[in-house]
């Protein structure tokens, strides 16, 4: 893939254009493969104002790739830049399905807000869902930006539950707060014989 444009900017390619970016990536594949660089190229631009060639990898460390510059200058005759992008920036660049079915959202719309907002594991965890890997994870290998989407709506509606692991009085009896549901409304409480009840969270009185 040498050059998909929707995250370093939008324009229209001429076949010029597009012919020198592909070339000098295949070129740079080999280059990198030649010197033995632990990176993977990404992705290959080309500024015909600058005549400058910028090529984006990603890498686990830093890489003294100097060598790897004057060689690229040497054979496409152009100035070289290497920048290094993380794992989330990838898929902004050469696009791809999301466990949705759909294109991912950093490509489709939120690379036009810049900067990616972080994701923790707190919106995984307050939506109730598995905390497993492989099914909270984008193709980048990193939480899905779309855990973000919902994430004020759970923390306004986990205002009016009772935290897990409090202690509430219901109908007389004293229950532990095992589990909520917060889209449902409704919590799971258990008595010190083990009993399990779910009950609204409407019903309690002085949460």
């Amino acid at each position: 893939m040498f050059a998909k444009n929707t995250f370093l900017k939008e324009k229209n390619l001429t076949p010029e254009v597009k012919e020198i970016e592909e070339k000098a990536y295949h070129i740079a594949l080999k280059r990198i493969s030649f010197y033995k660089l632990p990176m993977k190229l990404v992705a290959t631009s080309y500024s015909s104002e600058n005549k400058k060639l910028t090529f984006y990898y990603t890498a686990k460390k830093r890489i003294d790739f100097r060598i790897l510059v004057k060689n690229l200058a040497e054979l496409l005759k152009l100035r070289i830049q290497m920048r290094q992008i993380g794992a989330r920036d990838e898929p902004q660049i050469l696009g791809g399905c999301g466990i949705c079915g759909r294109e991912v959202c950093c490509a489709l719309f939120l690379k036009k807000k810049g900067r990616l907002n972080p994701v923790s594991l707190e919106t995984a965890r307050i939506q109730g869902l598995s905390l497993v890997s492989s099914k909270i994870s984008g193709i980048c290998g990193k939480l899905r930006c779309c855990l973000n989407f919902e994430y004020p709506t759970y923390l306004e509606l986990r205002k009016n539950f009772p935290k897990l692991g409090k202690r509430i009085e219901y109908k007389g009896k004293k229950l532990k707060v095992i589990e909520q549901n917060l889209l449902k409304g409704t919590i799971v409480v258990k008595d010190k014989e083990g009993v399990k009840k779910v009950i609204k969270v409407e019903s309690i009185e002085n949460i």
